[in-house]
């Protein structure tokens, strides 16, 4: 019976080798509680909890009883965002550029294919796998060529995140241990960690979380202007940051989470203050604290709706650091293709022996 609960093996093969019948060792086991079972026990005690939300409340719509629920738990937000619904896969054509304070810059082009998992309907999977991510730089030609493929899961620890890098100078494929965390993405020098990508993702681990509370201020949103392809990089990109004359702001209230690393654990950023949209649960606004304590870098995402996914993203999104003066701008669309949100991918195209056939490609 102890085997059957761990669910290691086949209940046929244990039944086989104990010399008992199927059914039999079937029935002994059924008070075992499957992980459908399980989630459905939570399922249930969360609809419990959003009766007692609107016994009294009527009017309340979704978001606010998401919003009641939310409160009880300072790492909802960050999740929240995480799994904000995006289509079930798109082809995005990144355009990103470090802004030097004399104004100068180099647009890096890299092409993103990413199938997201959670939000597969047709083909929900185990539940485990979480998304696909394969990216290709095109340029500018000292990166150009190296493919990154990523599996993120589920899991909240540093294991939850597997990747392998071709690069053309090592002509080869290699796992990546390292993506994650304040390492480097591509081509960034410095300027973006990889849990800065789409303002925040990754592992939770390294963090305590803390819910400080919520108030009214101004974000960027509705920031259409700034994605038109009658404006170009260069009006864009101006010195120290971006030109405010294409950028929009409008008063929202957000939930403020204070994310501080723990005793031990080690990261770039000592403290982070994520500033989370209350409508959409993007996050619209992140303050970075080096391990001094004092501010360092102030992201920004310039949020708007896209009906036709639907969802609200963030296009583009700057990190201005405040200490070498340069700023990092990275999902800018205006100079290339539109975004592919009709695209299907087959799992196989993210399997690692079909990343290895991209890299003979090149």
């Amino acid at each position: 019976r102890r085997l059957v609960e761990q669910r290691k093996h086949e209940v046929s093969a244990i039944a086989r080798a104990i010399g008992v019948s199927r059914p039999h060792l079937s029935s002994s086991s059924r008070k075992v509680k499957t992980p459908r079972q399980e989630k459905k026990t939570d399922d249930n005690e969360r609809v419990d909890r959003i009766k007692e939300l609107v016994q009294d409340r009527a009017s309340y719509g979704y978001r606010r009883v998401a919003a009641r629920l939310n409160a009880t738990s300072p790492t909802k937000p960050p999740v929240n965002h995480k799994r904000a619904y995006r289509g079930v896969a798109v082809k995005r054509y990144n355009n990103q550029a470090i802004v030097k304070p004399d104004g100068t810059f180099t647009i890096t082009k890299i092409i993103e294919d990413v199938k997201f998992k959670y939000a597969d309907i047709e083909h929900p999977g185990d539940g485990k796998l979480f998304a696909y991510y394969l990216s290709t730089v095109i340029s500018p030609p000292r990166v150009a060529g190296q493919i990154t493929l990523v599996h993120e899961t589920a899991g909240g620890g540093g294991t939850s995140r597997e990747a392998w890098i071709y690069s053309p100078g090592m002509g080869r494929v290699n796992r990546a241990p390292d993506v994650g965390y304040d390492n480097p993405a591509i081509g960034t020098d410095n300027e973006q960690y990889n849990d800065q990508i789409d303002v925040f993702n990754g592992a939770l681990d390294r963090y305590n979380w803390k819910l400080v509370g919520k108030k009214d201020m101004y974000i960027p949103y509705n920031s259409y202007l700034i994605n038109s392809p009658t404006i170009k990089y260069k009006d864009i990109l101006t010195p120290f940051h971006a030109n405010q004359n294409y950028v929009r702001y409008e008063l929202h209230r957000v939930w403020i989470v204070e994310a501080t690393l723990k005793p031990g654990l080690r990261h770039n950023f000592a403290k982070r203050v994520f500033y989370v949209d209350e409508d959409s649960w993007s996050i619209a606004a992140v303050d970075c604290y080096d391990n001094r304590g004092a501010l360092w870098k102030v992201q920004e995402s310039e949020l708007l709706t896209a009906p036709f996914i639907p969802t609200v993203t963030g296009i583009p999104q700057f990190i201005y650091d405040l200490q070498s003066h340069r700023y990092f701008a990275t999902a800018m669309t205006n100079e290339d293709a539109i975004s592919n949100f009709n695209i299907k991918f087959e799992d196989s195209y993210f399997d690692p022996a079909n990343h290895k056939r991209m890299a003979r490609n090149q």
